[in-house]
């Protein structure tokens, strides 16, 4: 425990800061069979405030933009390391396919009439803090995140405006 403590003063750490900062809708088409297939370019903004620690981000990663309380597609980035003091964008394509039944049709098109598309982002991350100049590994973290956000449009080749985003971070350690 009294390393803990040591560490905590010397090396100062700060849970990085995470943001949506851009949305394209590539596809967006109702498919013959009834499925409805998306694919969306995400970028997101991770700013790591540390002056002596970085982070290595793994393979092992999943991102989820859900509609509906159903996954409307999917995807990950590939794995990085991120240096102290340092902003980096991540750039990722997400795709999927599923079916709407009539009832989430309605829903749909009546929402985007408004401008008020309600979407989910959730993010699961595994996360090491590495520090020094050879990045030696400090312990695991599993970090999950979930961004509301509401869009005011979700058309092919459009980029929606984001009208309202609200995200909460969730974080377990391993050894």
């Amino acid at each position: 425990m009294a390393a803990v403590a040591i560490m905590y003063f010397v090396f100062r750490p700060q849970i990085p800061m995470y943001g949506i900062d851009s949305l394209q809708v590539k596809a967006f088409e109702m498919r013959n069979d009834s499925k409805l297939y998306t694919e969306m370019a995400v970028v997101v903004r991770c700013e790591n405030p540390n002056k002596k620690i970085g982070f290595k981000y793994g393979e092992d990663n999943s991102v989820s933009i859900i509609y509906s309380d159903a996954e409307l597609c999917a995807g990950k980035f590939e794995p990085f390391l991120q240096a102290a003091k340092n902003t980096v964008m991540i750039n990722m394509t997400l795709k999927g396919e599923r079916e709407l039944d009539s009832k989430e049709k309605e829903q749909f098109m009546a929402q985007q009439k408004e401008g008020k598309i309600p979407l989910v982002v959730i993010s699961k991350i595994p996360v090491t803090p590495v520090i020094g100049e050879h990045f030696h590994q400090l312990w695991n973290v599993s970090v999950r995140a979930n961004c509301s956000m509401v869009v005011d449009n979700i058309q092919k080749d459009k980029t929606p405006n984001i009208s309202h985003k609200e995200c909460s971070f969730r974080a377990h350690f391993w050894n």
